[in-house]
Parts: structure tokens; C-alpha cells; sequence
């Protein structure tokens, strides 16, 4: 099990690596944070949550016209089963 520490260094190393990563790799590390988060969850979206807007509203426009639709399913996802609300999620709606 991960410290509090290393859980925001992860979390952290995880949304640099999205933010600077060539728009082909970017939604391959999207599906990561997306696994960790519904898979470690409450931690991990408190971690992410508070970035997430910001996030999407930057990864969005870098992306081709496949992994833009890719990566509204993912939002649409989190919606859905209430992972993020639209105050998080509601920016490429």
C-alpha cells in the first residue's frame, strides 16, 4: 500500500506525463488515470478531481478527431457512474 506521499507523486507524475505527452499517447494515459481511479477510487479521484476541468479542457483540442470521441465516452463515463460531476467533467460537453 501506497503512503498519502506517494499517492500524490503518482498522481502527480501521472498528470505531467498527460499534459507533456505527444497527442498520441496522451488518451493511453488517460485510460491509466481512469483505471486507477475506478479501481483504487477515493483517493485517487480526490487527487485528480481537483485538476480535472483543467485537464480536459487541455488535453481536448490536442487530440485527433478519434481520441477526441474517445475521450468524451471516457467523461461521459465518469458521469455516469458518478466518478466526477460536471463541475469536474462538464468543460467538453
Amino acid at each position: 500500500m501506497l503512503s498519502m506521499n506517494q499517492e500524490v507523486e503518482v498522481s502527480e507524475l501521472i498528470l505531467k506525463k498527460i499534459k507533456t505527452a505527444i497527442p498520441s499517447f496522451k488518451m493511453p494515459l488517460m485510460y491509466l488515470m481512469d483505471s486507477i481511479i475506478k479501481n483504487v477510487t477515493t483517493k485517487y479521484i480526490a487527487l485528480f478531481g481537483s485538476q480535472m476541468a483543467k485537464l480536459v479542457a487541455e488535453v481536448f483540442p490536442t487530440l485527433s478527431l478519434d481520441d477526441q470521441s474517445r475521450l468524451r465516452y471516457l467523461v461521459s463515463s465518469w458521469r455516469t457512474m458518478g466518478t466526477f460531476t460536471l463541475r469536474y467533467v462538464g468543460v467538453i460537453e
